[in-house]
């Protein structure tokens, strides 16, 4: 096999590359899932999983297991890992099998017809493997290879990162897997960057050209590669207030029936606070946006020992988005809940992943 090109490092909807354990298959390399379960909330709404394959430790990443009762059992906590006795043992009993591949799930999807999106990273490429060797249990493969970015000499948008696409690589992903026989969607990851207030401005007018712009820069992308659609990183990383929200979500809206017309998806990155991202926000832009892929994790940032995503405040958010939407277009199988499966280590050091 042709040993992969160096990838650029960029951003991710996942700045944790993860390690994933799930019904008797854990593979290592870097892929980011999120896959869409039905559980939880009395049976009635969804949890979806963020998952991330890797060899080892990452930029914040770390153990594996799923927290999900009827899927998998518990990652150890930060207090497990570190210490010793049965923590210790549980973390080398996962280590000791996280290689293990249970070759009759290899390409089955168990919450199949439900969405399973996975986030190749460049910092990690034995993801690009992985995606082949799992593909069966995806329908979203989304590389991270794009920024979008205002050329203000040329006074037009462009999409850097396309000498990262490896049409080889998307045709081995296109094969049918050889279970179902399911193709899994190309949807790579965009992410808007370096854009300054005048710009917004600017986007943010319906009467100017340059929402139509970018809706030509992300179609043109799609159809030039063969893409089914887009990761868009653009809500999660703006300060949310009442003159932002509003234009925004006509942008949102402007690009995501642009590209349903051109036959492809969008998916939009959003944050987990209702502030930012509420159930007027999910019902206004359900019909618009296929799925929302929420970073439900990183709770406790930075050198503060803490929770990666306590379960209160994960139900609570989810609670609140599902009530506010109730019989709305917006369905809550669009939403793509991430849930951790790695840990963080806390020392006077300071925070770093554990496996």
């Amino acid at each position: 096999m042709a040993k992969k090109k160096s990838r650029r490092t960029t951003a991710s909807p996942s700045p944790s590359p993860l390690l994933f354990s799930s019904r008797g298959w854990v593979a290592a390399g870097a892929v980011v899932l999120i896959t869409a379960l039905w559980l939880g909330m009395n049976g009635t709404g969804p949890l979806l999983l963020l998952l991330g394959l890797q060899s080892g430790a990452g930029p914040s990443s770390s153990s594996s297991s799923s927290s999900s009762s009827s899927s998998s059992s518990s990652s150890p906590s930060a207090s497990q890992s570190t210490g010793g006795g049965a923590g210790s043992e549980l973390v080398s009993q996962i280590l000791a099998s996280h290689n293990h591949v249970d070759e009759s799930l290899r390409h089955v999807s168990q919450v199949h017809p439900r969405a399973t999106l996975a986030y190749v990273t460049p910092w990690n490429n034995k993801g690009y493997d992985i995606a082949k060797a799992f593909n069966g249990k995806f329908t979203h493969v989304s590389p991270v290879w794009f920024q979008l970015k205002r050329d203000h000499a040329r006074k037009r948008f462009v999409i850097e990162g396309q000498h990262d696409v490896d049409q080889g690589w998307l045709k081995e992903v296109r094969t049918p897997s050889p279970a179902t026989g399911r193709v899994a969607k190309i949807v790579p990851r965009v992410i808007v960057e370096g854009l300054m207030i005048s710009d917004f401005a600017e986007l943010f007018d319906p009467s100017s050209p340059r929402q139509r712009e970018m809706l030509i820069s992300l179609v043109q992308l799609c159809q030039h590669h063969n893409f089914d659609g887009i990761v868009l990183e653009l809500w999660s990383r703006l300060q949310i207030t009442p003159e932002v929200r509003k234009p925004l979500t006509q942008l949102i809206t402007t690009l995501g029936t642009g590209l349903h017309a051109a036959g492809k998806d969008l998916i939009l990155v959003v944050p987990p606070h209702v502030e930012s991202f509420g159930p007027q926000d999910f019902q206004n832009l359900a019909g618009a946006v296929d799925y929302f892929s929420i970073n439900t994790y990183d709770y406790s940032a930075g050198s503060t020992a803490g929770p990666n995503a306590p379960y209160t405040w994960v139900k609570g958010y989810l609670s609140k988005v599902l009530s506010g939407a109730t019989g709305s277009a917006a369905r809550p199988e669009q939403l793509l809940l991430g849930l951790n499966f790695y840990g963080n280590s806390y020392s006077p050091a300071g925070a770093h992943p554990i496996l």
